[in-house]
């Protein structure tokens, strides 16, 4: 657990596990409703577009900038292995 030292830390660590859980359970529906064989290719779009977004407000809460990381070329794999350490 990092130091929460400062009303800021607080702040962006509960926003951090806040937008992971909800992440996360889109992602459990999803792979839910799959395994029951249910079509889920319609939610494609949808999942990439949360994934994107909890990427975009995480790396902003630490500083640094998500559009200028996908502008030269990162992928949403390498933004989340390098710099959210996730994976």
């Amino acid at each position: 657990m990092p130091n929460l030292g400062s009303t800021e830390s607080v702040r962006n660590a509960v926003l951090s596990m806040t937008i992971r859980s909800i992440q996360r359970s889109i992602e459990n529906k999803i792979k839910v409703n799959a395994a029951a064989n249910k079509n889920v290719s319609g939610f494609i779009d949808t999942y990439n577009q949360v994934r994107s977004t909890a990427n975009k407000l995480l790396t902003d809460a630490k500083g640094y900038d998500y559009d200028a990381m996908i502008a030269a070329g990162a992928t949403n794999d390498e933004i989340e292995k390098e710099f959210l350490n996730l994976k």
